[in-house]
């Protein structure tokens, strides 16, 4: 659906001229700063690829008992994650993956959440996720395939299950819904609990290298915990974090209002929300929501951090009411006509789009939807490349794919003749 994808490691002068011109005449905002870049970092331990082995293939899980560390789930239930042993090369290597899922900005929707797989490790509901299937543990940079997966394949996989709604960064612990009834905000607990329980009865302690991933939600939690990992695996030499779709952006929706904002702003209450640590102490009480935005909190993080996302990401621009949120086929028939406008696909427009153009070009959006959802990949454009740095580095896909690394995208999208896996590598143990 998508041919066309610009990386941020090229110039961005390209790009300004492209976007700036179709934002310009549609009265969308200007552009800001470049980014600097360096290189950086010893090379850590590279994984040799070995012969795939049938045992260790499926995830299990692993439920932590109730009394243990005191973490509950949205209902009660005990939290627990998904392990897949690592064998071979990558033995003492881990990958820890944090999922997708979305977030509960109120008590009645936790209350519902609660009843779902995303709310409940009860065994008739985690049934229905997907990790207990197989083809989510073979995906992506979590295939266990040596051929599409070569440098992480047989790595030890842990997916800790998400169940709290408040992407493992809430500590308000238990609320009151009605008289009878209640609900557990223990998401930063419950991932204290996991990575204390994989340290202390799967090994996670003697780890020498250590990737902390995470999709859309979980993407966000990794900006959260990102730091803290060299504290918790002293032994290990690497430890480097990966985001994946979760660069939800602070900006304006069609009707120049900031929807998602008061959305987080619900949530941060709601899950007192923690947040990463050096953004947390450097941000008023009142706004501690914007350390949910990795624009707000990324220049707190000192770890090597590796953004993936889409210039276009459609679920992102529905949460944003950048487009309806209510339509899936409209959003992304949308985005691929905005896309595929004449004024994008030139290196040079010979004439700035104007409205007549865009009538001509655009058949599903309507003129405010067109100038938010430019306006948007333009600030993604410019915030992300302002932070590039030695610590910091980005592949901007022109696609409106949400969630890149967990399928076919991981060996499919290229950036100057390279797929993204091959990209992923090179940063992990080259940089």
């Amino acid at each position: 659906m998508i041919s066309r994808r610009l990386p941020v490691s090229r110039p961005f002068r390209r790009i300004r001229s492209l976007l700036l011109l179709t934002v310009v005449c549609l009265s969308a905002a200007s552009l800001g700063a470049d980014a600097a870049r360096k290189k950086g970092k010893k090379k850590p331990t590279e994984s040799i690829p070995g012969p795939v082995v049938a045992a260790g293939t499926r995830l299990t899980l692993t439920l932590l008992p109730n009394n243990r560390y005191g973490a509950k789930c949205l209902d009660g239930s005990p939290p627990g994650y998904f392990f897949r042993p690592g064998f071979g090369s990558g033995s003492s290597s881990w990958h820890v993956h944090l999922q997708y899922g979305g977030w509960c900005y109120t008590l009645e929707k936790c209350k519902e959440r609660s009843l779902t797989w995303l709310g409940s490790s009860n065994a008739d509901l985690q049934n229905q996720n997907p990790w207990k299937f197989a083809n989510w543990g073979y995906m992506g940079i979590l295939s266990i395939n040596p051929v599409t997966n070569p440098r992480f394949y047989n790595w030890n996989l842990v997916v800790p299950i998400y169940c709290d709604g408040g992407g493992f960064a809430g500590r308000a612990g238990f609320k009151n819904v009605s008289e009878t009834e209640g609900v557990y905000l223990d998401g930063w607990k419950i991932i204290k609990a996991v990575l204390t329980d994989v340290t202390d009865y799967k090994g996670l302690k003697t780890a020498s290298q250590v990737l902390l991933s995470g999709v859309s939600a979980g993407a966000e939690a990794v900006v959260t915990l990102c730091d803290q990992l060299p504290a918790l695996v002293p032994s290990a030499k690497t430890t480097k974090c990966l985001m994946d779709s979760g660069f939800f952006l602070d900006a304006l929706d069609m009707n120049k209002r900031s929807a998602f904002r008061k959305r987080i702003q619900l949530l941060a209450g709601l899950h007192v929300f923690v947040g990463n640590p050096r953004c947390s102490r450097a941000t008023n009480q009142t706004k501690k929501w914007k350390c949910f935005f990795p624009e707000h909190s990324l220049p707190f993080v000192r770890s090597p951090f590796f953004v993936v996302n889409s210039l276009f990401d459609g679920k992102a621009l529905n949460l944003g009411n950048q487009l309806p949120e209510s339509n899936n086929t409209f959003t992304y028939q949308c985005l691929s006509e905005i896309m595929a406008m004449p004024s994008l696909r030139r290196s040079i427009p010979s004439t700035p789009p104007n409205e007549l153009a865009w009538k001509n070009s655009n058949k599903k959006c309507t003129l405010s939807a067109t100038r938010a959802v430019l306006a948007y990949a333009q600030k993604m454009w410019t915030v992300v490349g302002a932070m590039e740095d030695k610590k910091l580095k980005a592949f901007l896909a022109w696609s409106s794919k949400h969630g890149i690394m967990v399928d076919s995208s991981w060996v499919g999208m290229k950036e100057n003749g390279k797929v993204l896996r091959d990209v992923v590598a090179e940063w992990y143990f080259n940089s």
